[in-house]
C-alpha cells in the first residue's frame, strides 16, 4: 500500500479490508513502530483475570502483548476475513463498529481501538457504546495517527481506497467528555516530529 495521491474508487471499510485481508501481516512492524507498546502503561499492571476488547482488531495484532497472560482478548472487526486472520485462541466477533457492540454493560476492564477512528461517522457514538461495555474504572485507549492522504491499496491489478474520516483532537477529547470519560494522553514522535496521539479515557 502507499499514500500515492491520484484518482481511485473509494469502498466501504468491510470490503476494503476483506479485500486487503492477506496483506496486513506485513505491515505489523510498521503499525506497531507508532508507540511501541507504549499503551500499555494505562492498564493494569496485573492482568491476569481481565478482558480486553480489540475495537477493530483487524487480524488481532495487539494480542501478542496479552498471549501469555490469563487474559479474555475479543476481537472485534467488520471485515470477517480479516478477522479469521487471527491466532485461534481469540475470541473473535464480526461486528460493524457504527452499530451497537453485541456485548452486555459493564463487560470489559479495557478496549483497545488503534488506527480505527478515521473509520468512525460518528464519534459520539463510538464514545457512548465504550462507555456502556467498560467496567467502572475501566480505560478505554485509542490511537489516532497523523495521516494526510488516504492509503491506497493495488490488488490484482484493482486499485482503491479505503473511506476515512480525520476528526482533530477538540472533536475527539469533547465527545469523550459527553460520554463521561476522563481524559490523558501522550503525542508520539519519531525523531521529535509529531506522528500520532495515544489516549486513554477511563470510565
Amino acid at each position: 500500500m502507499s499514500y500515492r495521491k491520484s484518482k481511485v474508487a473509494v469502498v466501504w471499510s468491510k470490503e476494503g479490508y476483506n479485500a486487503a485481508a492477506t496483506l496486513y501481516k506485513k505491515f505489523h512492524k510498521e503499525l506497531a513502530s507508532y508507540d511501541k507498546g507504549l499503551f500499555q502503561r494505562f492498564l493494569p499492571r496485573n492482568m491476569e483475570g481481565k478482558s480486553v476488547l480489540d475495537i477493530g482488531a483487524w487480524d488481532a495484532r495487539l494480542y501478542r502483548y496479552f498471549q501469555d497472560k490469563q487474559v479474555r482478548y475479543v476481537a472485534m472487526d467488520v471485515a470477517e476475513k480479516l478477522l479469521k486472520r487471527a491466532p485461534g485462541r481469540v475470541e473473535k466477533v464480526v461486528a460493524d463498529i457504527e452499530s451497537a457492540r453485541p456485548f452486555e454493560d459493564n463487560e470489559f476492564d479495557a478496549a483497545l481501538c488503534f488506527f480505527v477512528l478515521l473509520h468512525v461517522s460518528d464519534l459520539q457514538h463510538f464514545f457512548d457504546e465504550a462507555y456502556r461495555v467498560l467496567k467502572q474504572g475501566g480505560k478505554l485507549v485509542v490511537l489516532q495517527n497523523y495521516q494526510r492522504r488516504s492509503y491506497e491499496y493495488n490488488i490484482d491489478g484493482k486499485q482503491f481506497k479505503i473511506e476515512d474520516r480525520h476528526h482533530s483532537h477538540e472533536e475527539i477529547l469533547s465527545s469523550a467528555e459527553h460520554a463521561f470519560f476522563t481524559e490523558e494522553h501522550i503525542e508520539l514522535t519519531e525523531k521529535d516530529i509529531p506522528i500520532g496521539m495515544l489516549y486513554c479515557f477511563t470510565k
